[in-house]
């Protein structure tokens, strides 16, 4: 507990293992019906299957603004108990091309993309947009379960609640374009 009070102080947020007495269980049971095209764990290759197998509970500090992406690249399911959370998505591959022509001078890295999104206004939406950047705001209210794609970026900023709070899975999916946001955001830490 004293860790998870530290993290939170320190970044704004927590997480920590969801176990099945928990609610893991009812949390994966959910997902699990959502969509066919979750690839099973008896399928994953070997060392992906403590992945696919763990969820999260998050909490969240109030004052938390945080440029991310989801943990290992990978898609994302997060169940909002209690609170609300503003997002604004950037799909990778067309932010990192609008970066590249808005700025010649772009280097590909993942602390330049961080910097350029957290700074980012209207103005600059308009921007990237019209070179081509595909980018999706969403309010999630507690109660409801938010999808997060593959490799794609987003800002996070609590807008409602002094108490944020919920549960995450990650998941895989075959699908050729998660493939290529997963390879663009992976080629940003390179």
């Amino acid at each position: 507990a004293y860790k998870a009070e530290q993290a939170k102080n320190l970044q704004g947020n927590v997480q920590l293992p969801l176990y099945s007495k928990d609610g893991k269980d009812e949390v994966f049971g959910m997902i699990n019906k959502l969509d066919t095209a979750i690839v099973a764990e008896a399928e994953l290759p070997q060392g992906c299957t403590g992945v696919a197998s763990a969820g999260w509970l998050f909490g969240y500090s109030d004052k938390l603004a945080r440029i991310t992406a989801n943990p290992n690249g990978l898609p994302m399911f997060k169940f909002l108990v209690s609170g609300h959370l503003r997002y604004i998505f950037f799909e990778p591959t067309s932010l990192v091309v609008a970066m590249r022509k808005l700025d010649g001078t772009f280097d590909g890295k993942w602390s330049t993309v961080q910097k350029y999104v957290s700074d980012i206004d209207d103005d600059g939406i308009k921007a990237l947009i019209s070179e081509g950047c595909i980018i999706s705001t969403v309010l999630q209210e507690e109660k409801t379960l938010l999808y997060v794609p593959a490799g794609w970026i987003f800002s996070e900023r609590p807008v409602k609640g002094i108490l944020i709070y919920g549960a995450r899975r990650s998941v895989f999916y075959r699908s050729e374009t998660s493939g290529r946001s997963y390879s663009c955001l992976i080629g940003l830490y390179e």
